[in-house]
């Protein structure tokens, strides 16, 4: 946050229960918002919760803000930067549910489109990348299917012999 403040730059908080903005919204935020059809967010003070991830609304990237932070950091739109803790990575979350059910990685299978699902790639053998996913996801896909809103996992859990 003291990172935020000091470049000016407006940031979305959340926390396992809520997420906030802290900061003016202005025009990035706005376009954000309209272009994912995303709720508009309060604006309140940060008062200490557990962070599950961070969003600043910003066009450039400037690495240098970034450097020391403890959040792998991805830019995922022209108008914001991702952070989010390790222990909170999707492939964390896969790889825990791997193992509290005894399922091999080679018998697990995930969709994704965006760069965040990066880590989820990297924890199941069966990767699957919707065709409206970014070409960074698909290059390293096991597979890829259709857009998600031309029935995309339906067509790979088809492909799979699944369903």
């Amino acid at each position: 946050l003291a990172l935020a403040k000091k470049h000016h730059i407006t940031t979305l908080i959340a926390t396992p229960k809520k997420a906030f903005v802290v900061g003016k919204k202005g025009k990035v935020y706005n376009e954000y918002i309209t272009h994912y059809r995303e709720e508009d967010v309060p604006c309140k003070k940060y008062e200490g919760e557990d962070v599950v991830g961070i969003v600043f609304f910003m066009r450039s990237y400037r690495d240098h803000i970034f450097n020391n932070l403890e959040f792998t950091h991805l830019r995922y739109s022209n108008l914001a930067i991702e952070c989010i803790p390790d222990h909170y990575q999707k492939g964390t979350g896969i790889k825990a549910i791997l193992k509290y059910y005894g399922i091999a990685k080679e018998n697990a299978m995930c969709f994704g489109d965006d760069i965040i699902d990066i880590s989820m790639f990297k924890e199941v053998k069966y990767s699957v990348a919707l065709g409206n996913a970014k070409p960074e996801l698909k290059k390293i896909a096991y597979h890829v299917t259709d857009d998600i809103s031309k029935d995309g996992i339906e067509k790979a859990l088809k492909y799979f012999e699944i369903i």
